[in-house]
C-alpha cells in the first residue's frame, strides 16, 4: 500500500515528472525555442538556469510574497489577489490530511519512510549539486507547508507564470 504522502501527491502531481522531461528535452536545447525566446546565448541561458538552481532556497508562497516588499501595490498582483486564498485553502486541505495520519511531531518523525522523502527532497533527489532544497526540519506543520507548496507550484503558480500552449497552437 502507497504511503499517505505518496498517495495525496499523486492527486496534483500526477505525471509532472514525464510532462517536465518531455519540456526540457524539447524546449532547452541549443537554438530551440527557449533560447530564440530570451536574449541568451546558449552558454548564457545555461549559465542563467545553473544561478538559478544553485540559488533556489525552498520559502512558502507567503514567505515568497513577504520577502518581495511589495507594499500598497500587493493586492494588485494577481500572485497575490488569487494566489493567497488557493495557497491557504489547499494548506487548510493538507493540515486536515496530514492530521489523518500523524497527531505530532513525533508522529511524523518517526515515520522512517516520510523522514527519507524529506532528505530526498532536500538534497534534490540526490542529484549531483552540493545546493539542498532548503527545507526546515521535518516537522508536522513543515510537512504541511511542503505539500501545499508542492500542489501549490503544480496548479496555482504555473498558471501564473504561464504556459506555452497558447503560443504553441
Amino acid at each position: 500500500e502507497a504511503h499517505p504522502v505518496r498517495k495525496v501527491l499523486k492527486v496534483f502531481l500526477f505525471n509532472t515528472g514525464g510532462i517536465n522531461y518531455a519540456a526540457v528535452s524539447k524546449l532547452y536545447p541549443p537554438d530551440s525555442f527557449l533560447q530564440r525566446t530570451t536574449a541568451f546565448t546558449y552558454e548564457g541561458l545555461v549559465g542563467f538556469t545553473r544561478a538559478s538552481v544553485e540559488e533556489f532556497r525552498y520559502e512558502t508562497h507567503p514567505e515568497f510574497i513577504a520577502a518581495r516588499n511589495l507594499g500598497s501595490a500587493e493586492q494588485d498582483v494577481p500572485m497575490v489577489a488569487d494566489g493567497m486564498p488557493v495557497w491557504h485553502a489547499l494548506h487548510r486541505f493538507f493540515e486536515g490530511y496530514v492530521g489523518l495520519f500523524y497527531a505530532d511531531d513525533a508522529a511524523v518523525q518517526d515515520d522512517e519512510e516520510l523522514a527519507s522523502y524529506w532528505e530526498c527532497l532536500d538534497t534534490r533527489g540526490g542529484a549531483s549539486t552540493p545546493h539542498r532544497y532548503g527545507l526546515p526540519a521535518l516537522s508536522r506543520r513543515a510537512l504541511v507547508d511542503q505539500l501545499t507548496h508542492h500542489a501549490f507550484i503544480a496548479t496555482a503558480w504555473h498558471e501564473f507564470v504561464g504556459g506555452l500552449a497558447q503560443y504553441a497552437s
